[in-house]
């Protein structure tokens, strides 16, 4: 099992564990934001909270949008912030440096991460490659980005075999 401890802005240590769905809910709200010329951008609520003081005045605080929103409603910011980490770190997400320290910014996917979006866009292909992963005990990207390639190979191989 892969865990990852990380500390809490309270000073908790808490267990973090590679969520994939979550990692796939970024790498499409990131790919939507991104433009040539505009990054997506994440509010950080967390330590905003605790740095909200720094601001000159309520209108000057970094406020979530819509999408990031719709991300909070299924996950906690502090799973968020540390999964947007991770997806830099793995090579998937290429971040922007950004002068406020609570908002973190994504200035495009890589293209290893447009690759593995390519293969888990499709709802059906994903729910395949998450219950091979299941059935395998696979819980590594690495892992993760082999059988979405695999399942996508196959599904075009059967499809050549009877295309019509």
């Amino acid at each position: 099992f892969s865990f990852f401890a990380i500390i809490s802005l309270r000073g908790e240590v808490n267990t973090m564990r590679l969520n994939f769905d979550c990692v796939r809910a970024i790498m499409l709200w990131a790919e939507e934001l991104t433009t040539p010329t505009q990054p997506a951008v994440y509010v950080n609520i967390d330590s905003l909270s605790k740095t909200r003081d720094l601001y000159l005045d309520d209108a000057e605080l970094p406020v979530p949008d819509d999408h990031q929103q719709a991300l909070l409603s299924n996950y906690s910011n502090e799973v968020l912030v540390y999964h947007l980490a991770y997806c830099t770190r793995a090579n998937l997400l290429i971040p922007e440096i950004c002068l406020d320290a609570n908002l973190i910014s994504i200035k495009d996917l890589t293209p290893e991460g447009h690759a593995f979006l390519e293969n888990i866009r499709s709802d059906s292909v994903y729910n395949k490659v998450k219950k091979i992963c299941k059935k395998l005990g696979i819980e590594s990207l690495s892992g993760i980005v082999h059988i979405s390639e695999s399942v996508v190979t196959e599904i075009i191989k059967a499809y050549l075999a009877n295309p019509f």
